[in-house]
C-alpha cells in the first residue's frame, strides 16, 4: 500500500517537469512533444479537478499515450484518498499501442512513481474490458481516450457502463470528432444519458461527461431509438468537423 502524501509530491513534480520541457522522453533519449498527442497542463488540471469533484478512489482509463492525463488522474487519487493508503490497482489504464513512442508513457509512470498504484493492461480495450467485467471489477469513474473510431468508442463506453458504479462519471475526450458525437447521440437517445457540457473556452473544453445511467434492466428487450450526432442537445461545439480540421487545444 502506498501513502498518498508521498506519491502526491512526486507526481506533481514530474508533471511540472514534463510540461516545462514540453515533451516526454523515452529510454533511448528520443523526445515526443506533448502537443497535440497529450493533454496540456490546463486540460490535465481540469481532468484532475473532475476526478476530485467526484471523490473517485478507483479509476479506469482507456488510452495511456504520453501519460499526462494518467498522471493528472493519479494526482487526483492522492487527494481523494486523504490519509488512506492507495492500493496497487487504484488506477487501471489500458493501452496496447506504446510502440509508437517506445513506451515513453510507461516511462512517465515509472519516473513519477505512479506505476506503484497503476495496473497497466497492454491489450486492446475490446479484449481487456470484457475481462474486467467478467472479474466483477468496479470503478468510480472512467476516462475514455483510446481508439477514436465510432465502433471502438461505442464498445469502450458500453463496457465502461458495466464497470463504473451507477451514477459514476464517464468522461470522453475529443468530443469535437464526428465519431465521438455520434456515440454521444446513441448514449442520449438509447441510454438516456444526461450530458455534462463544459465551457467551450474553459480548460475542460475537450471533454464531455455523463453519469452512468446503466439501463439494461429497464429497457425492453427490443428497445431501439434512432440516433445521430444531430440528436444531441445544442451546444457550441456541436458541428461536424471536416477531416483534417485543427484539433481544439
Amino acid at each position: 500500500m502506498i501513502q498518498p502524501t508521498d506519491l502526491l509530491q512526486t507526481v506533481r513534480t514530474r508533471r511540472q517537469h514534463t510540461h516545462a520541457l514540453g515533451h516526454v522522453v523515452d529510454e533511448a533519449g528520443k523526445t515526443y512533444p506533448i502537443w497535440p498527442v497529450a493533454y496540456s497542463t490546463e486540460n490535465a488540471n481540469a481532468l484532475r479537478d473532475l476526478v476530485i469533484r467526484e471523490g473517485a478512489r478507483r479509476t479506469l482509463e482507456i488510452g495511456l499515450g504520453l501519460a499526462q492525463s494518467t498522471l493528472a488522474i493519479i494526482e487526483a487519487l492522492c487527494t481523494t484518498h486523504g490519509d488512506s493508503p492507495l492500493s496497487t490497482d487504484a488506477h487501471t489504464v489500458i493501452d496496447p499501442g506504446q510502440a509508437w513512442c517506445n513506451r515513453a508513457g510507461v516511462r512517465e509512470l515509472d519516473q513519477s512513481g505512479a506505476r506503484a498504484i497503476t495496473r497497466f493492461i497492454e491489450q486492446p480495450s475490446h479484449l481487456a474490458l470484457p475481462q474486467l467485467v467478467a472479474s466483477n471489477e468496479r470503478f468510480d469513474l472512467a476516462f475514455v481516450d483510446g481508439m477514436h473510431l465510432f465502433d471502438y468508442v461505442l464498445l469502450d463506453v458500453f463496457y465502461c457502463m458495466r464497470l463504473v458504479k451507477p451514477n459514476g462519471l464517464i468522461i470522453l475526450d475529443d468530443h469535437w470528432m464526428p465519431a465521438i458525437q455520434t456515440v454521444l447521440g446513441f448514449a442520449v437517445t438509447n441510454w438516456d444519458a444526461k450530458l455534462e457540457l463544459f465551457d467551450p473556452k474553459g480548460p475542460a473544453r475537450r471533454m464531455v461527461a455523463f453519469a452512468n445511467p446503466f439501463t439494461d434492466e429497464q429497457r425492453p428487450w427490443d428497445h431501439f431509438a434512432d440516433f445521430s450526432a444531430q440528436t444531441l442537445p445544442e451546444y457550441p461545439w456541436k458541428r461536424n468537423q471536416p477531416r483534417g480540421a485543427p484539433i481544439p487545444a
